[in-house]
């Protein structure tokens, strides 16, 4: 688990910073394409769930969100939860389809699974991202999810990075659409529908994996730098990491499942 430590001087602050890289990496292998048709489901939904409802509860674990990032966001989540329902399905794993029924007043922030009594996390990522990382302050020693303690999604058996060749985030900041909290529906919605969208699945942790960090204290300590952008990637929480080159192949995960 260990990770490369550098510094660079920061003359603004005078002073020295910390960049941390992450040696054992896997690059972005598309696995398939998402079909437009949920390209355009998942965007009624973010919208209808963020602008039209004007949902400003924070979907980012670190900062308060504005509208159009919680859209970002959610748009996100939903494109990656339906890139493992893909996959899974197309390998005979039948899970249930990705809800996308946004009058219900289930949590805005949920991407899970439930398959057979296990619960499974999805994490989605940029492709250029190369770790799965939980936030510290949410997970207690045993290993359970500390804002769902009580409830059926305490506990996470599988805990699944999903990557996509586009981020909602930036394409959102590239275009400048990202701080803005009133956009044409029809300008963001050709924004979104102009891009192909492809995804890779590196790998899973399980529970145990999890402990295990827990246990050896192997974090990225707030305040530090990670290398995929040295400009823009300050962790301002810390998290537990899972290297993209070091989480279990799918393919184990799918077989496990099968067993059930």
């Amino acid at each position: 688990m260990t990770l490369i430590q550098s510094q660079i001087f920061n003359s603004q602050l005078n002073d020295y910073e910390v960049i941390y890289e992450f040696p054992y990496q896997k690059p972005f292998s598309p696995m398939a394409r998402l079909n437009p048709t949920i390209i355009k489901e998942v965007f009624r939904f973010s919208y209808a769930k963020t602008f039209e409802n004007k949902r400003v509860c924070s979907l980012q674990e670190d900062h308060d969100c504005k509208i159009s990032e919680n859209f970002a966001i959610l748009s996100q989540r939903k494109l990656a939860e339906f890139s493992f329902w893909k996959y899974l399905t197309l390998h005979h794993i039948p899970l249930d389809k990705p809800n996308l029924k946004s009058n219900e007043q289930e949590k805005i922030h949920s991407n899970d699974f439930t398959f057979k009594f296990r619960n499974l996390a999805i994490k989605s990522a940029a492709a250029t991202e190369q770790a799965l990382l939980l936030a510290t302050k949410d997970w207690n020693k045993k290993g359970l999810y500390i804002p769902h303690i009580g409830t059926s999604h305490e506990s996470y058996n599988y805990f699944v990075l999903v990557r996509l060749n586009h981020s909602i985030v930036q394409l959102m900041k590239d275009y400048r659409h990202f701080n803005c909290s009133n956009l044409d529906k029809d300008q963001l919605y050709r924004l979104i529908m102009s891009q192909t969208y492809t995804y890779d699945i590196p790998g899973f942790i399980t529970k145990q994996d999890l402990i295990d960090a827990i246990n050896n204290e192997w974090f990225i300590p707030e305040g530090v730098y990670l290398d995929d952008n040295k400009e823009t990637s300050k962790m301002v929480l810390s998290y537990y990491y899972f290297q993209a080159g070091n989480l279990q192949p799918i393919q184990k995960l799918i077989a496990n499942l099968r067993t059930l």
